[in-house]
């Protein structure tokens, strides 16, 4: 059975399987101060004068910059089915964004569709007002508890571990009711741990607008089941008056195939079959499901200490409307 290992481990971890725990230095800032309130965007203090209500200029002060340590517990090498279990680049490029950008999430309530081991719900903290870290495999669910609790003590409530299967999604989110009841455990918490979706969840998920996803490119199938299951909760947000958005990261990874005799990244290439890049109104895109923007990941600062490469992408992604 082939198995998988993340290029984030090849010099962080020694040579094996199993469990291991990594220590990621981690550059922070205090653009958010304790009662929630975020800096706007380096651009933004630069570009836009603050004024107060005598018309004197405000001076707004950097962030100070911080260096901490997030703890993470992760499998190392993993066949298929468990590679969310492990911490790859995407999702690290990912963190780095939300940590630049904390202000486009502060207040918010967030999905990450395919937490892994829990390193987006750990950068993002408390700036949201909720986060909702979901996934379908158990081991990666127990992690990401773990995780979180480790990193961010003192959080219980303000950030759910869910357990979602793209490929059954609950019945609430395909506007049917209530969702279904599942339920998943491990041994170090008694035999069963509840992620099931509450009814205190279905109104909390009503005000969702951001959504989050990371390295979920792997095969066509699971892609294609990612995109049904993102389309459903746009679908969700908009039947409740709000505006989505997916904010994306991926690596495009590459392979040399007889057929061609030469290099291709097959499970991107049927990933943007699915996504517009130009306006909805444009042919030939018109029937996509999404439409994406670019992020230039260079305008990214650099937080995380892991190798950036080519393949690296960020992406917005809205409801192509003319899809339907």
């Amino acid at each position: 059975m082939d198995m998988f290992l993340s290029e984030v481990h090849v010099e962080s971890c020694p040579p094996g399987e199993g469990e291991w725990t990594t220590v990621f230095p981690v550059e922070t800032d205090d653009s958010c101060s304790d009662d929630g309130e975020c800096m706007p965007s380096r651009a933004s203090l630069d570009d836009v004068p603050i004024l107060d209500a005598d018309g004197d200029l405000v001076v707004r002060r950097r962030p100070r910059k911080h260096r901490k340590n997030w703890t993470l517990r992760h499998f190392r090498k993993t066949i298929l089915k468990d590679v969310g279990t492990q911490v790859w680049r995407g999702a690290c490029l990912m963190s780095e964004f939300i940590l630049s950008r904390q202000d486009l999430f502060q207040g918010k309530t967030i999905v990450e569709l395919g937490c892994g081991v829990g390193l987006l719900g750990i950068a993002l903290g408390t700036i949201p007002q909720n986060v909702f870290l979901t996934d379908a495999n158990a081991q990666a669910l127990t992690l990401a508890e773990e995780n979180v609790k480790a990193n961010l003590p003192g959080t219980d409530g303000h950030v759910r571990i869910r357990r979602l299967d793209w490929s059954q999604p609950p019945r609430f989110l395909l506007g049917a009711g209530e969702g279904t009841q599942i339920q998943t455990g491990d041994s170090r918490y008694g035999g069963t741990v509840n992620y099931d979706w509450s009814q205190e969840d279905m109104h909390t998920l009503q005000k969702t607008d951001t959504y989050l996803a990371a390295d979920v490119v792997f095969d066509d199938e699971m892609t294609d089941a990612f995109l049904a299951c993102l389309q459903a909760f746009f679908a969700l947000s908009i039947r409740h008056g709000n505006t989505p958005r997916c904010y994306m990261a991926l690596e495009k990874r590459m392979n040399f195939t007889i057929e061609d005799l030469e290099a291709r990244a097959p499970a991107y290439e049927h990933l943007m079959e699915f996504i517009a890049t130009k306006e909805p109104s444009d042919q030939p895109d018109a029937g996509k499901m999404f439409f994406g923007h670019p992020i230039p990941i260079d305008d990214v600062p650099k937080k995380l200490g892991f190798e950036r490469t080519s393949d690296l992408e960020l992406w917005i992604l809205t409801p192509n409307h003319s899809s339907k």
